[in-house]
């Protein structure tokens, strides 16, 4: 364990990966021993990967195959596009904060971008398509 900072554990031998558990412990090192929720300090959680958005799912290492499952469902139910939807937000968000301070108002101008064809050329891939058709709508200023 010398030089190292963080150890994972993924033995079959349950008491190896007890000893090598409680070294790294002894080191102050986060350790993960696989299947072995008892003898860890950090778990891994399944990811789904849109970026930016992110979603984390953890069964706290109880159930590590549930998890999984449940990334792998999620991953065909949100597109791929959703991540670059959620860029395409951001690089416009100041604009319309400045033009539409109310958060109501907000919120279901972006659910009607997200959910119009705004959405739909992003979902697709369709950057630029898309960047050019939301710098087009001008949200009206409160009054």
């Amino acid at each position: 364990l010398e030089g190292v900072c963080l150890a994972v554990v993924a033995l079959e031998d349950a008491g190896e990966s007890a000893r090598i558990a409680a070294l790294a412990k002894a080191r102050n090192l986060p350790v993960n021993a696989v299947d072995r929720p008892g003898l860890s300090s950090f778990i891994f959680p399944a990811i789904v990967d849109r970026s930016p958005v992110v979603i984390g799912i953890s069964t706290g290492g109880a159930a590590p195959t549930v998890a999984r499952m449940i990334r792998t469902r999620l991953e065909a139910s949100i597109p791929a596009g959703f991540g670059l939807l959620a860029s395409l937000s951001a690089a416009f968000r100041s604009r319309v904060r400045e033009r539409l301070p109310d958060a109501r108002r907000r919120r279901r101008f972006w659910e009607r971008v997200i959910e119009g064809p705004i959405g739909g050329l992003a979902y697709a891939g369709k950057m630029e398509a898309a960047r050019a058709a939301l710098a087009q709508i001008k949200p009206a200023r409160e009054s």
